[in-house]
């Protein structure tokens, strides 16, 4: 293979996964969502805690602004709800809500079915230094 298109591979498998999972969250009937309003929901299912919106955009690595959008369309279709910080009204925390959280079964099938995907072609060797030179490349871009 060429040297210069790993660029490439890596935008070409990104995008492959996103069609994948759009694909699997509209067959168990989740089609209400987009792909980044099911990462917020993933994260908040995946850290089982109330976050705060610069947590939650930290972890998404999304600015804060666009998670401020993204929790607003949450909220209204009732996935999430905030809470004040009891001392510092300037914290807003983001919670799950019930109808949320029933989603979470589907949310690990799904998951468990994309990691079989990418894993199920590799040998725990290939699994191993698959992860260290993505973690090598991941950790040489600057974040802009």
């Amino acid at each position: 293979m060429p040297r210069g298109t790993a660029i490439a591979l890596i935008h070409r498998i990104r995008w492959k996964i996103d069609r994948f999972l759009e694909k699997e969250l509209k067959e168990q009937g989740i089609d209400n969502l987009v792909l980044s309003q099911n990462m917020i929901l993933y994260i908040l299912h995946r850290e089982d805690a109330k976050l705060t919106m610069s947590q939650i955009a930290s972890l998404a690595m999304k600015d804060k602004s666009t998670v401020t959008y993204l929790v607003d369309k949450l909220a209204a279709a009732g996935y999430v709800r905030r809470q004040k910080h009891p001392d510092d009204s300037r914290v807003t925390y983001v919670l799950l809500t019930e109808k949320a959280r029933a989603l979470q079964p589907y949310f690990a099938a799904i998951s468990e079915r994309a990691y079989s995907a990418v894993y199920n072609s590799l040998t725990e060797r290939e699994a191993e230094v698959l992860e260290h030179l993505l973690e090598r490349i991941n950790d040489a871009l600057p974040v802009c």
